[in-house]
C-alpha cells in the first residue's frame, strides 16, 4: 500500500505527522479496557492494532479495499476484524460498540455525509458508550496550507455544535505541536500549561462524547523509551541541515539562472537583429518578385505580340497563296485566250484567203 496522503501509513512520513496520529491513539487506550470497540475509517490498521491491545475485541472498518486488506495483514490479531463498508451506513446493529473512535474521518466527507456519520455512531453505540472522534482545525489548519483529500473542514465552534446535538457530554482536547522543557523522574509528575491548551487555538481538536458523565480522563502526555522526540529533533537538525544544503544549491541555480537569463537577453537581441535583417532581405526579394512578375508580363505581352504578327504573317502568305494560285489560273486563261485568238486568227485569214480567191475569178 503506498502512501498518497489520504492515510496514515507507519514508516513512510516525517516523524511530525505520525507522532501526532499514534498520539491520538494513544489517548484513546485509556477508554478501550475491556470494551467492544469500533474504529471507524481505520486506514491502514495500525490504530486498530494499538487499540486491540486492551479492548476486548475491536472491528476496523473503512471504505477502501486496499487499506482493509493491508491492515488484515500486517495488523492482525484474535479479537480484530476488519470489515470493508462506509461510515455513512455502519453496517452493525443497533447498540453494538461500548467506544466509538474515528480520528480525522470526518473532514474527509461533505456536510450532509457528515450529519449521517454522527447519527449512525450515535445509532450503533451503547446508551453508556463513549465516542472519541478528531478533526482538524480549520481555522488553524489552513495555515498549513489545502488537503486535497478534506473535502469540508470543521471550526471548533462547528465541531462542538454537531456533537453537543447528539451528545448530553462532550469534553474537547487539543492537540498541537509546543516546545516543552522538562525536569521528570520515574514517576509522573504536573504540568503547566500557559494559554496553548485552548480548543480555539489547537491545530487538531479531540473530542470525548458520552450521554453519560465524564470523568478521570488522563491529560498527560506520554514519552516513549524508543525516544521518539530526540528522533524527531534529530530529524528537524537533519532536515535544516538539508534545507541550508538545498538553499546554497537554490543560490548557486538562481547565478546559473541569471547567467542564462543575461545569455537569452543576448540571444534575443542577436535575433531581433536577424529578424530585422531578415525583414529588409524579405523586402528586397518582395522588389525582386514584383519585377520578376513585371517581366513575365512583358514576357507574356511579346509572346502574345509575336503569336499576333505570326498570325498576320500566316494571313498574308495565305492571301499571297490566294493571289498566286489565282495568277496561274489568269495566265492559263490567257494561254487559252491566246490559243483562241491564234485560231481566230487563222480562221480569219483562212477566211481572207478564201474572199481573195473570190474576187480573182
Amino acid at each position: 500500500m503506498e502512501f498518497t496522503g489520504e492515510r496514515m501509513i507507519l514508516g513512510t512520513t516525517d516523524k511530525e505527522l505520525e507522532t501526532e496520529h499514534l498520539d491520538r491513539y494513544r489517548f484513546a487506550e485509556q477508554f478501550v479496557s475491556g470494551k467492544t470497540v469500533l474504529d471507524a475509517a481505520c486506514g491502514s490498521g495500525y490504530g486498530t492494532k494499538m487499540l486491540a491491545g486492551t479492548a476486548e475485541n475491536v472491528t476496523g472498518i473503512d471504505i477502501s479495499k486496499e487499506a482493509i486488506e493491508y491492515a488484515g495483514m500486517l495488523y492482525k490479531a484474535d479479537n480484530i476484524s476488519y470489515v470493508l463498508g462506509t461510515v455513512s451506513d455502519l453496517p452493525f446493529p443497533n447498540m453494538s460498540f461500548d467506544v466509538v473512535v474515528s480520528f480525522e474521518t470526518i473532514e474527509h466527507i461533505d456536510r450532509d455525509t457528515q450529519i449521517l456519520f454522527l447519527d449512525e455512531i450515535k445509532r450503533i453505540i451503547k446508551r453508556e458508550g463513549i465516542l472519541i472522534i478528531s478533526t482538524p482545525n480549520k481555522a488553524v489548519y489552513d495555515e498549513r496550507g489545502t488537503n486535497r483529500f478534506h473535502i469540508d473542514e470543521l471550526s471548533y465552534n462547528e465541531f462542538k455544535a454537531v456533537l453537543e446535538d447528539r451528545f448530553n457530554n462532550v469534553c474537547f482536547f487539543s492537540q498541537k505541536w509546543e516546545v516543552c522543557d522538562l525536569i521528570i523522574g520515574s514517576q509522573s509528575g504536573r504540568a503547566e500549561f500557559e494559554g496553548m491548551a485552548s480548543p480555539e487555538k489547537a491545530e487538531y481538536l479531540i473530542a470525548v462524547c458520552s450521554d453519560e458523565a465524564l470523568s478521570n480522563i488522563s491529560l498527560q502526555s506520554s514519552i516513549g523509551k524508543d525516544g521518539k522526540l530526540s528522533e524527531l529533533i534529530n530529524w528537524a537538525k537533519d532536515n535544516d541541515k538539508r534545507n541550508t544544503e538545498n538553499n546554497q544549491h537554490l543560490r548557486e541555480l538562481d547565478t546559473q539562472i541569471e547567467g542564462f537569463q543575461i545569455q537569452i537577453t543576448e540571444k534575443q537581441n542577436q535575433l531581433e537583429v536577424l529578424s530585422a535583417q531578415i525583414a529588409e532581405k524579405k523586402q528586397q526579394i518582395d522588389k525582386m518578385s514584383e519585377c520578376v512578375d513585371e517581366l513575365v508580363k512583358n514576357e507574356r505581352r511579346f509572346i502574345e505580340s509575336i503569336d499576333s504578327q505570326t498570325a498576320l504573317i500566316r494571313e498574308k502568305d495565305n492571301l499571297i497563296e490566294e493571289m498566286r494560285e489565282k495568277s496561274d489560273a489568269s495566265d492559263k486563261e490567257i494561254v487559252e485566250l491566246e490559243k483562241l485568238i491564234a485560231a481566230l486568227k487563222e480562221k480569219a485569214s483562212f477566211q481572207n484567203n478564201e474572199i481573195q480567191k473570190l474576187r480573182g475569178e
